[in-house]
Order: C-alpha cells, then sequence, then structure tokens
C-alpha cells in the first residue's frame, strides 16, 4: 500500500494549536470517543508499516492497509462505541499476486471510556482491534490473516479552529501486530510484532456541526497512518 506521508505533517499541525481555546470536542474515531449521545457514521482507511518477526527469527519490515465503514455511538459522556468492517473482492490487487482472488472480510471494534475531564481536557482509555482475513478463492488458496490489537491512555484537548469545533490527542499506547499466511498445502507461518510501545498523534474538526474529517498517525518501530470522515447525526 501507499503511504500518505502528508497526512502526518497535517496532524502535527493541529497538535501544534493544542493551547487554543475553544467549546471542548471530544477526540475522534480511532482513540477517542465522539460527543454525547451521538450517533455516526463513516469511513476509515489505514495505512500499517511495522517491523515484524516470524517464528524462525528473521525480521523485516512489512505494508498493509484496510479500508471500512465505521459506525460509532456514544450513550452517554463517559463512553463511546464503534464497529468497522467491510467486504470486498479485491482480485489479484491490481497484479501484485497474478493468478489470485482474493475476497476481504474486515471486522474491527474500539470501546473508549473517559477517566478524567478538566475543562477543555479529557484523559481517557482506548482499547480495540481488527482482524482482516484475505481468502484466496483461487486453486492456490494462499490466505492471509492480519490483526491488530491495541491500547491507549489517550490525552485530548478541545478548542476552536477557524470557527469550527476541533480536538487533538496524543496516546501513549501498546500496539501488537500479526500477519499470518497460509499457502496452500503448506503449513502456515506467522509474522508477529515485538516492540509494541507505539505513539499515538491525531485531530479532526466538526464542520457545520455534522461533518467530521480526521486524521491519526501511529508510531510504532515506523509510522502508520489513518484518515477518515464521519456523519454526525
Amino acid at each position: 500500500m501507499r503511504r500518505l506521508p502528508v497526512a502526518s505533517h497535517c496532524i502535527l499541525a493541529l497538535a501544534a494549536a493544542w493551547t487554543c481555546a475553544g467549546t471542548p470536542e471530544l477526540a475522534g474515531q480511532g482513540v477517542g470517543p465522539a460527543a454525547p449521545g451521538s450517533f455516526e457514521v463513516g469511513w476509515l482507511t489505514q495505512w500499517i508499516r511495522r517491523d515484524l518477526t516470524d517464528e524462525f527469527g528473521r525480521s523485516g519490515t512489512r505494508k498493509w492497509g484496510r479500508g471500512a465503514l465505521f459506525l460509532k455511538f456514544a450513550p452517554n459522556r463517559r463512553l463511546a462505541l464503534s464497529l468497522d468492517g467491510v467486504v470486498l473482492y479485491n482480485g489479484d490487487y491490481h497484479g501484485q499476486f497474478p493468478g489470485r482472488r482474493y475476497r476481504r472480510t474486515d471486522v474491527g471494534a474500539t470501546a473508549t471510556g473517559i477517566i478524567l475531564q478538566r475543562g477543555q481536557s479529557q484523559l481517557g482509555l482506548s482499547v480495540g482491534g481488527h482482524h482482516v482475513l484475505d481468502f484466496d478463492e483461487s486453486s492456490a488458496h494462499y490466505h492471509k490473516r492480519y490483526r491488530r490489537i491495541f491500547g491507549a491512555l489517550v490525552l485530548s484537548h478541545g478548542f476552536r479552529l477557524a470557527g469550527q469545533g476541533a480536538s487533538a490527542w496524543v496516546a501513549p499506547a501498546y500496539v501488537h501486530d500479526e500477519i499470518r499466511q497460509f499457502p496452500g498445502s503448506e503449513p502456515a507461518y506467522t509474522f508477529s510484532s515485538e516492540k509494541n510501545v507505539a505513539l499515538m498523534l491525531g485531530g479532526e474538526v466538526l464542520l457545520a456541526r455534522h461533518l467530521r474529517p480526521y486524521a491519526q498517525a501511529t508510531f510504532a518501530t515506523r509510522w502508520g497512518t489513518e484518515l477518515g470522515w464521519a456523519y454526525r447525526f
């Protein structure tokens, strides 16, 4: 998957505005809750790049990505829940894997709870993950599975940006990634992350009280990016 490094610069620009005053907005999809009582529908895209190690101790950098529809609901001011997923037919991934016929099933979930709130700032705990299966319908039956779990301690701050509600967040995190490949009749093998301490930086803007674009960068030995948007009802 092609990375979008410019997104990281956008996120850092939002984080630089951290001290601006304004109406508090809770942090966005990924590691933060939505506004209390709100319901959102949106789309997220992730580009992940990690240093992974197989069962024989061999290390290497792996890249993959995912896109999914998400639903997010905050039943109260202390809790937010989100579900995401998609089913897609990706074929040979535009020629990357000739002869393969991949059908992707992608499911994920995130839960975020607020621990402490002081004015425009909040401290919360976010846990979640996703499970992606690329099922090869060709005769090769070369299936692939991608799995991530994470936990993050999220510090977020709300402010005004060009007259719109906005927020930014920073989060030390634990992020574990695993890729498992099933090469037909041969034994399956697994690549997993060993250095799982991570840092997440993100920001969002609420436009016209309904449209919420957001961006998040995660550093876990390598930079990864998440971009998305949501419509808030």
